[in-house]
């Protein structure tokens, strides 16, 4: 579970190497190799040394033999392989690093991870963001998903567990795959993205701890049905309004059917003897006023928005959420996805 295609494929135990020690389908554990180390468990004392050199898959047995359980063995008897315990060592996939990592956070297992993987629509040389890290158990899925040239940025807001992710992805070496941010993104929002262009060109390591969300934007995005969304400004409460709205390529007809819903319209006002510069087809639905002298008339080109720069374009493939209040970050969200990138949350 490397980024490196030669230790990908490496079929020989190395020191250093990660290895998923395997005792059965529901006990496994990870060891990092290392010369005249030894790992003891039920099943007996394990040297790395039997184990460096060997294929992946190799059945490894105990040097000391297993627990007698009320039998006692002959003084002087020889051991035997099947009075010593014995284990396989397997290398390194998402799906056995998930049952075999230590559990920080409730994790997610390979059947809701292959669902958002499919939900994503992830491939090789995706830019993904997710929130929070937890465990690491999607993020190393992730990793492998978008492996060799795609990059994660995954957001955790407990330092603790940002550190043993770091510690986790390294040991795995796929920390070159994934930036962890220690972040409060409920509070904060995601900071603007980079492109996967000028990741080339610099490092990432803690590069958005500082980094505020900027506020007082309206983004649209479409979604999967292609209707753009509307996301406004999160208001003091911090409840953000959504608006879906269909877009049809069909265009639509002159007079445009009422809903019965609407209010009834005020009667218009009555016509003016004076003749109006306005089509008479379209009457005006306002009374006529003159101009106020100390206000000068808004002209038609004048932008709606009051932000003269214009809106930042997304550069992410796929965001993940999994958060307790997901809507507090769709402002940061859809400004940081692509028009054709996909969204998934879960929430508890």
């Amino acid at each position: 579970m490397t980024s490196s295609e030669d230790t990908c494929t490496a079929q020989t135990i190395k020191n250093g190497d990660t290895v998923i020690l395997f005792q059965g389908f529901d006990s496994m554990t990870f060891a990092k190799m290392c010369v005249r180390k030894i790992t003891d468990n039920r099943f007996g004392s394990f040297s790395h040394d039997d184990m460096i050199g060997q294929v992946f898959g190799t059945r490894v047995y105990s040097r000391a033999p297993r627990p007698s359980r009320g039998r006692k063995r002959k003084p002087g008897g020889s051991l035997s392989r099947s009075s010593r315990g014995w284990l396989s060592v397997l290398h390194p996939t998402p799906e056995l690093w998930t049952l075999s990592l230590s559990h920080r956070t409730q994790i997610l297992y390979h059947t809701d991870i292959s669902l958002i993987l499919m939900y994503l629509e992830l491939k090789p040389g995706s830019l993904v963001v997710e929130s929070g890290t937890g465990s690491g158990s999607l993020s190393t899925a992730i990793a492998r998903t978008i492996a060799p040239f795609g990059h994660l940025f995954t957001f955790e807001f407990n330092l603790e567990r940002v550190k043993s992710a770091r510690k986790d992805f390294e040991m795995n070496k796929i920390n070159d795959l994934i930036t962890v941010t220690h972040r409060n993104v409920c509070k904060d929002g995601f900071p603007d993205i980079p492109s996967l262009d000028s990741l080339k060109t610099s490092t990432q390591s803690d590069a958005f701890g500082d980094v505020e969300m900027r506020s007082g934007t309206t983004t649209t995005t479409p979604s999967l049905e292609s209707s753009p969304v509307e996301v406004e400004e999160p208001n003091k409460s911090g409840v953000i309004d959504v608006k879906l709205e269909e877009k049809s390529s069909v265009r639509p007809s002159s007079e445009p059917s009422k809903s019965s819903s609407e209010p009834p319209s005020e009667p218009l006002p009555e016509p003016s003897s004076e003749p109006s510069s306005e089509p008479s087809s379209e009457p005006s639905l306002e009374p006529l006023s003159e101009p106020s002298s100390s206000e000068p008339p808004k002209s038609s080109s004048e932008p709606l928005s009051s932000s003269s720069s214009a809106p930042r374009v997304g550069t992410v493939d796929g965001i993940f959420l999994d958060l307790p209040n997901p809507w507090l970050v769709l402002p940061s969200v859809f400004r940081n996805l692509k028009s054709t990138g996909n969204l998934c949350s879960f929430s508890p």
